[in-house]
């Protein structure tokens, strides 16, 4: 403990100790927010060529053109199909012609063709929001027609165009504020406050994660440059094991204490729940980070190596962790990868989980044998 003490109380007095201390947060905080704002003003474009021209064409491409997840534009098929093959788009929607008609029929299937690159990733999706509007309007116009059947059934004398459009607005008007039988689409998470974080992915988490990681690895060259004085350190009173125990404790201290800074920012502006699991998963991220960083640093002489091979590894354990993007998107595979690294603690809110527990345990396991390799390693060592 006084070993622990000792090399704390030296970290204090340097200020690139404060801004090592700060780095994870500072990143997260300042990297993520970007992100955020890009993303939010960034929509996928799509284009429409509208052949009916009616009024409900119009009322597709208008209601669409709301959505903030799109970037809606109108073109001739011509201008269309030329975007499309210049990947200026990513869809291009055809309404053909009849298409009030066959509404106002109830008729939904071959209304509207959408063709698309085989590179598209967000296909299904525009293509549900799109649906969605079609399966909007021919609810309307199925519940007009029930409602001038019925008038039929009594033979009631009625202006039928007036009571259809009147029957038409009223069944509308049911999809306010609260959309009907439609896809709601927002990123997937739960409310925190009067924002909403992601709950299957959170990015600001999934960065700090990879700032952990970079910081670990950089605060563990002293591992390399105090190769020599290993040797010196086995001939005191305690060895050169206590010495390693000492110099792992002020370090683990050091990042618990910027995973409970950066927790209690992220909590506060929302980033993340206020959830005790959540701080819980971020020290036993930095635990084993530590460890991989301080295993890596025994079995490599050269600073250079080191460096080299550091990012790589941050690269892959971050890329495959899921700290940038949700693998899931793009493969199941990969998605089952994603599940096994250390980062699914918190980053896909594993947390609220039945395996919590287990896999938390898994990780101390894994992180306890790296500083077992890493003791054993150095005190191996000649020199």
């Amino acid at each position: 403990m006084r070993l622990i003490g000792l090399n704390i109380k030296q970290m204090l007095k340097k200020w690139t100790t404060w801004l090592l201390f700060l780095f994870p947060v500072l990143l997260t905080v300042g990297a993520g927010g970007l992100i955020e704002k890009q993303g939010s003003e960034i929509g996928i474009p799509v284009v429409f060529v509208d052949k009916d021209n009616s009024t409900s064409s119009k009322f597709v491409v208008n209601r669409l053109k709301k959505q903030d997840l799109l970037e809606v534009s109108t073109a001739t098929q011509k201008e269309a199909f030329r975007r499309l093959g210049q990947n200026k788009v990513d869809s291009v929607f055809i309404i053909e012609e009849g298409f009030e008609e066959k509404i106002k029929h109830e008729e939904r299937e071959g209304v509207i063709k959408l063709v698309s690159t085989p590179s598209s990733l967000t296909y299904h999706i525009v293509r549900e929001l799109v649906a969605s509007e079609v399966t909007r309007l021919t609810s309307n116009a199925k519940a007009a027609n029930r409602v001038i059947a019925i008038y039929d059934k009594r033979k009631m004398d009625i202006d039928k165009e007036e009571v259809w459009k009147d029957a038409y607005r009223y069944s509308d008007g049911q999809w306010e504020p609260e959309p009907l039988m439609t896809i709601e689409y927002k990123q997937e998470g739960e409310k925190f406050g009067n924002r909403e974080t992601k709950g299957s992915f959170n990015s600001y988490l999934g960065l700090w994660s990879f700032s952990v990681l970079l910081l670990c690895f950089v605060m563990n060259e002293w591992i390399l440059k105090e190769r020599l004085l290993f040797s010196r350190m086995r001939t005191t009173y305690k060895g050169l094991a206590a010495y390693l125990y000492g110099k792992l404790g002020s370090q683990l201290l050091f990042l618990f204490g910027s995973a409970a800074l950066s927790f209690g920012v992220l909590s506060y502006f929302h980033h993340t729940p206020m959830n005790i699991k959540v701080l819980v998963s971020m020290i036993i991220f930095s635990l084993f980070s530590s460890m991989l960083s301080m295993f890596m640093a025994s079995f490599i002489r050269s600073s250079g190596n080191y460096y080299l091979l550091s990012f790589l590894v941050v690269m892959m354990i971050s890329a495959f962790g899921g700290s940038f993007f949700p693998l899931s998107d793009f493969s199941p595979s990969l998605a089952h990868i994603s599940a096994w690294m250390p980062q699914s603690l918190f980053v896909k809110a594993s947390f609220a989980h039945e395996y919590y527990y287990s896999f938390s345990a898994f990780i101390i396991g894994i992180s306890v044998i790296l500083w077992g390799g890493t003791v054993w390693k150095i005190q191996k060592q000649k020199r």
